[in-house]
């Protein structure tokens, strides 16, 4: 997993971890670099991006339209019902994954059994 140059992160709310966790261990199991491009950066409200809960993942790099729709269920998948990710601006060259925290529900940090 890497991190674009000039990506800021101001502070790591539970739902940023929570989606940087699942990144990571998505990140290990495919042959292509997981690139976070944005973080708490270039953003103003009411965007997520600015309350750290929101993230901006490379798409152009995913070999396959088949992948980058994998790479979208795996995530939510892991993520469960908190997290939204999108594609935007698909096939144009601000093509990227969004995610941010679902609007509307609190995110309860790590559940316990």
């Amino acid at each position: 997993m890497q991190v674009k140059q000039g990506v800021r992160f101001k502070t790591f709310s539970p739902v940023m971890l929570w989606m940087l966790n699942a990144l990571y261990l998505y990140s290990r199991r495919v042959s292509y670099d997981i690139v976070i491009t944005s973080a708490n950066d270039g953003h103003v409200l009411p965007s997520r991006h600015v309350k750290d809960e929101a993230l901006d993942i490379r798409s152009k790099n995913i070999p396959s339209s088949d992948e980058k729709l994998r790479f979208i269920d795996i995530m939510h998948f892991m993520l469960g019902p908190y997290v939204t990710i999108i594609l935007e601006d698909e096939n144009k060259d601000n093509e990227h994954f969004h995610m941010q925290a679902k609007k509307g529900s609190d995110f309860p940090g790590i559940l316990r059994p």
